[in-house]
């Protein structure tokens, strides 16, 4: 039974709601008059609550991720999140999407003592503007309109469904005043709220663990127990107020027709009807298969955000194409980045300069996201900044990725994939120190490895990464096409003096050290085209070429026998350009006849390969 705790103050609220229904089939507008009376009368009583909570203070729980070893009796509430078809409806059912996102939020990892209350306003606060609550569909005077924060009580009708599970008091609850076929209310599990006059409280009898996710499709709300504790459910369902069950007879300001009514130019009314549902794609670097993608795929209403706008800025890596989409940027964040990475940093500051910095930005970027904008393209590199994890790092299912869907492009090789084989490459080079160094935070190859197995799609242009990225036991990824650049007026010239053309920087995780050994025992001198990272003195026993004068079209191969690539520009640009490469499948070029694999470090084997390219 319902606790006597407010029983007086519920039953007041429920006759003034039910005193505004319709009382019959022919449904009746309300009047400006009969709303405003209604609007002043629930002032009344926020104002009579907000004081009766002044008097009697009830607390708001922290989320708690530790363990719970002893909290094993699971109950659990699976609710769907589309429960409309009508494509009218559909932008107030992804803004009650984005508003379950922000509740659940302050849900997610609650522990509640035994014999202490839960409020549901309390907990989550009040639905605002400010605060990023949407427009969705809330249920007043007997119609369905427009309502910041609305949709809430999906969250409180299985809230209040598993406390009667699991044998809660129930302080305070109030049934829908009208039913609508199929849902909790005809099933007599409901509760529905109003900041912050109509509340559900409940107070465990053992302690609780509540456990809150989003799924593409549903709301999934877990209740957590002692096993010894006994649930109970028909001796805790409150009696509710015999209410006529609605068929057809709910009018909604999306599909009513009702124009002359005062409500239909309520604020997001009219951006209701909009049918659309933006795509929105999210980029670091621009690459020529991003920008492909983009322009093939965007349209009017799309969203692009992106660091910088390279087209102002006059930078090529972020110059976005040509589309009918909308570009927003990070500007500041992007600069910032830019200004700390200036400078001579050893790898290993730049690499957490870096990071941080695009983390940074990602958020930023995260903001802009339409709420909705049902499906995100990601840049791989933006995937870590637009989680939520825990203080243990453990990705949230609460955060802006989920109840929707998202695809991930992977201009880099996953973190998880690339430390697997930099430990492989470490192995056969135990004197590269570097290799050991070349690494990220636990949590962040955690995390993207855990929100990589939420993607819809995953997309590469490597053929290496399509080939492998099954094995990491996630769904296969899709492979498009290389953008090749150019081919430069400078054909290859198998007539110059034999060298090779290594496309740098002097790295182990590049294939320095096997290049190095290759030039031994050839003889072969190198032009060595990027930085040395390595010692000083690496090179000293072979002879270097400058590579400004000695280009990759004159050499007798371009050698880059590397652990791991991302896009290797260079090897593209020898590629068209006809000059033989000697590579490894990791660095994910086209395969041809003029592209010899070798395995990382195989040094016989590119031996063999240059003496068959000499003769």
């Amino acid at each position: 039974m319902i606790s006597t705790h407010n029983q007086e103050y519920s039953l007041r609220v429920r006759l003034i709601e039910i005193s505004m229904q319709p009382t019959s089939s022919d449904r009746q507008l309300p009047t400006l008059q009969q709303s405003a009376w209604f609007r002043t009368r629930v002032i009344l009583l926020q104002c009579q609550r907000g004081l009766l909570n002044l008097a009697q203070p009830i607390k708001r729980f922290q989320p708690d991720y530790s363990e719970h070893p002893e909290l094993t009796q699971k109950l659990e509430s699976i609710t769907p999140l589309f429960t409309e078809n009508s494509i009218a409806e559909r932008r107030l059912q992804l803004g009650k999407i984005q508003n379950l996102r922000i509740a659940l939020r302050k849900i997610d990892g609650i522990c509640i003592p035994a014999g202490e209350t839960f409020s549901f306003w309390r907990q989550i606060g009040r639905a605002t503007k400010q605060r990023g609550f949407k427009p969705g569909r809330e249920l007043r005077e007997g119609c369905i309109i427009p309502s910041v924060g609305g949709g809430l009580c999906q969250i409180s009708n299985a809230l209040y469904d598993l406390a009667l599970q699991a044998g809660c008091r129930i302080d305070e609850r109030h049934p829908h005043t009208q039913v609508i076929p199929g849902s909790a209310a005809d099933r007599e599990r409901d509760a529905t709220v109003a900041w912050n006059h109509i509340d559900l409280r409940f107070t465990p009898q053992s302690p609780l663990w509540i456990r809150a996710k989003l799924t593409q499709t549903e709301l999934v709300i877990l209740f957590f127990t002692e096993p010894s504790h006994t649930v109970k459910t028909e001796s805790k369902k409150p009696k509710r107020i015999a209410l006529k069950l609605l068929e057809n007879d709910l009018g909604s300001c999306m599909t009513c027709g009702e124009t002359v009514c005062h409500r239909h130019d309520l604020p997001g009314t009219i951006a209701a009807r909009q049918t659309d549902e933006p795509i929105t794609f999210l980029v670091d670097a621009v690459t020529p298969e991003f920008a492909h993608l983009i322009s093939s795929q965007a349209k009017t209403g799309d969203q692009i955000l992106a660091p910088l706008d390279g087209h102002r800025f006059k930078l090529a890596r972020y110059k976005l194409p040509e589309s009918a989409a909308t570009a927003n940027f990070a500007t500041k964040q992007a600069v910032i980045r830019a200004l700390k990475l200036r400078g001579n940093h050893p790898p290993p500051i730049s690499r957490r300069i870096m990071i941080e910095g695009t983390e940074r930005i990602a958020r930023t970027l995260a903001s802009k996201i339409p709420f909705n904008s049902h499906h995100l393209v990601i840049d791989i590199k933006l995937l870590n900044g637009l989680c939520d994890t825990d203080e243990l790092g453990n990705l949230l299912e609460t955060g802006l990725l989920f109840g929707r869907t998202f695809s991930v492009f992977l201009s880099r090789m996953p973190m998880e994939l690339t430390e697997s084989l930099l430990d492989e490459a470490a192995k056969q080079l135990p004197e590269a120190k570097a290799l050991a160094d070349f690494r990220v935070p636990s949590r962040m190859s955690r995390q993207e490895s855990q929100a990589l197995g939420f993607a819809a799609e995953v997309i590469t242009a490597s053929p290496y990464l399509a080939e492998q990225y099954p094995n990491t036991g996630k769904q296969t990824a899709s492979l498009i096409k290389y953008i090749l650049p150019n081919q430069t007026n400078q054909p290859y010239d198998e007539y110059r003096e034999p060298y090779l053309y290594f496309p740098g920087p002097t790295a182990a995780r590049k294939g320095a050290h096997a290049v190095r050994e290759v030039a031994k025992i050839t003889g072969l001198p190198v032009a060595v085209a990027g930085k040395n990272l390595d010692a000083p003195d690496f090179w000293k026993d072979v002879t270097t070429l400058d590579s400004k004068i000695y280009t990759h079209h004159g050499a007798l191969a371009v050698i880059a026998p590397s652990a791991l690539e991302d896009r290797p520009s260079q090897l593209l640009q020898a590629f068209v350009d006809g000059v033989p490469i000697i590579t490894t499948a990791m660095a994910g070029v086209p395969k041809s006849e003029n592209i010899y694999d070798v395995e990382f470090n195989n040094i016989d084997r590119m031996v063999y390969t240059m003496k068959n390219l000499i003769h």
